[in-house]
């Protein structure tokens, strides 16, 4: 209620009182001499000091009195400030003040016009909620900026005309204008107005347009843009609708840049171009280094076998009827020295037959002759061809072969076989004890044969290696070379070599087994009958002639 009520104010008491704002009113010695009961609710405290017969600065101490207006007629209210009020605990809050002059307050009036004549109404507005709904926006317009700012992609927000209203820095930036200076301009004649192809793009037919039209969402990829100075731009574009209700009342544009993209793409491309250039011209040079190793090979075999088979043959026959002596021309001693010369001739002969052989076979000049033979047999061959690598009575072999097929080569398996011996069993090395040299043959579940070959020396001789690896490689098999020290050929028990170890080689082909049935392979120092060298039991050993002492030899180097 009002206390008192005036005669200027001209409205019913009760009228006042319902007001949603607060009326103060203040005479000319600034003193508030009447209130209505919103304004008491946001002053007056209870047990505390009443309102009426305060100074206007003890409620409002932020009021200046030059926003007060004057009382001429035709006055109209004094700005809208906002200031602290003050109530009469102390307590503070925010307000909303606007000055107004009420004229024609008479001298009858209880507390009188004062010295002016008239009074001063101010409206207060209580701006408790409005602050913290001001402060939660400015947080909220803060955050989204922040946001905004943040994000790689190009933002633009339009209106339902497709103006300009939001613009974050990532798309100014891209299409080269300052955010500041987009407001309010139309965004499809600024950066879309001509398709990649040069022609026109009307508005009508950009997906902007559809979005705002229907409120349907859009996405294109490799859509093109324009900058602010002509450049032309690829990017990923898509149109999203903003609604109020049911109604679209704009629309957000995104751009994503996929220049970056398509500039490393294009850098990478050049390098993989540019590293398959320089590969392809090592490739070039390597096959033509290829081809010229290759024509001299050929040269020097031809040349080879031209020697072999003329002057070096020719050669070896004359030697050959020399050393026979047919007549006894000869000393005993020469004759036996020749008898050596033309075995040592034939071994070198055989020896230089086989290189050349597997040469032919790993050129492709030549192919492996396959047929389904017993291995037992194939070993035999590769013995015997052994004896005339090794020559007379220099070593021993244990065999064991159980009826184990494959499907070879026989003639060409047994002359790796037989280098595989050789090597092992010491090639022109000369013995200073018997020793034995053992091949073990067994089918595995799978169906491949192994061969397991022991000799009491490690073996790798580089010519003898690469017909066995040509061989066997050509056969789809492998070598796979294993050293065990300190231990004599196959259970001989005897150290050869003073200790340096004996060759054991495993060689693995393809095959099929006789029986239908698995063979483990057996260690071969287990052999039955093989530390007597007797041939006992699966084993044979067989001799190679009448024994030599020999001495001690190692073959340089591991074999494979």
């Amino acid at each position: 209620m009002i206390k008192p009520s005036f005669s200027g104010i001209g409205r019913p008491a009760a009228a006042v009182d319902a007001l949603p704002d607060g009326l103060v009113f203040v005479d000319g010695n600034g003193t508030v001499v009447g209130a209505n009961a919103r304004a008491l609710a946001l002053f007056e405290v209870s047990g505390a000091a009443a309102v009426v017969g305060l100074g206007l600065l003890d409620l409002l101490p932020d009021f200046d009195w030059r926003d007060a207006p004057g009382p001429g007629s035709g006055s109209g209210p004094g700005p809208v400030r906002r200031m602290s009020g003050r109530r009469t605990d102390g307590g503070v809050f925010g307000a909303e003040v606007v000055a107004v002059c009420l004229p024609g307050a008479e001298a009858s009036d209880p507390y009188g016009p004062g010295d002016t004549g008239h009074l001063l109404m101010l409206v207060v507005r209580d701006l408790g909620g409005v602050l913290d709904a001001e402060s939660a926006l400015a947080d909220a317009r803060r955050q989204t900026e922040a946001v905004l700012r943040a994000v790689g992609e190009g933002v633009v927000g339009t209106d339902a005309e497709g103006r300009i209203v939001l613009v974050n820095p990532a798309a100014a930036q891209l299409i080269g204008h300052r955010a500041s200076g987009l407001g309010g301009r139309e965004l499809h004649p600024l950066v879309l107005h001509t398709r990649g192809d040069g022609e026109p793009y009307p508005f009508d037919e950009s997906p902007l347009a559809d979005t705002l039209r229907t409120g349907r969402r859009h996405r294109v990829q490799g859509q093109v843009l324009w900058a602010r100075d002509g450049d032309r731009l690829l990017v990923d574009m898509t149109t999203a609708p903003v609604c109020e209700g049911e109604r679209v009342v704009g629309a957000v544009v995104t751009f994503l840049d996929r220049g970056p993209d398509r500039r490393l793409a294009h850098r990478h491309a050049a390098e993989v171009t540019a590293q398959a250039e320089r590969h392809g011209a090592e490739l070039r040079r390597l096959e033509q280094r290829y081809e010229e190793l290759a024509g001299r090979h050929r040269q020097l075999a031809g040349a080879v076998v031209g020697a072999r088979r003329g002057h070096l043959e020719e050669l070896r026959t004359e030697l050959v009827a020399v050393a026979a002596d047919d007549a006894c021309h000869l000393w005993p001693e020469a004759g036996r020295l020749l008898g050596r010369l033309a075995t040592g001739y034939t071994r070198m002969a055989v020896l230089l037959d086989d290189v050349l052989d597997q040469q032919r076979i790993a050129a492709g000049e030549e192919e492996l002759r396959r047929e389904v033979v017993d291995v037992g047999r194939v070993v035999d061959e590769g013995v015997r061809r052994s004896v005339e690598l090794l020559g007379h009575g220099r070593t021993r072999f244990a065999l064991r072969c159980p009826g184990v097929e494959a499907e070879v080569d026989p003639g060409r398996l047994a002359v790796a076989l037989a280098h595989l011996l050789a090597d092992v069993a010491g090639g022109d090395a000369v013995a200073e004890v018997d020793a034995l040299t053992t091949v073990v043959v067994a089918g595995e579940g799978s169906g491949a044969v192994r061969i397991e070959v022991r000799g009491p020396y490690a073996g790798g001789d580089p010519l003898h290696q690469s017909v066995v690896s040509g061989i066997v490689g050509a056969h789809g098999g492998v070598v796979q070379r294993y050293e065990a020290p300190g231990v004599g050929g196959a259970g001989v028990g005897v150290g050869v070599g003073g200790g340096a170890g004996v060759g054991v080689y495993v060689v693995e082909l393809p095959g099929r087994d006789v029986s239908g049935a698995a063979e483990l392979l057996p260690c071969a120092d287990a052999l039955p009958g093989a530390g007597a060298g007797a041939g006992a039991g699966a084993g044979a050993v067989l001799s190679s002639g009448r024994r030599r002492r020999r001495a001690r030899h190692a073959l340089p180097g591991p074999g494979l």
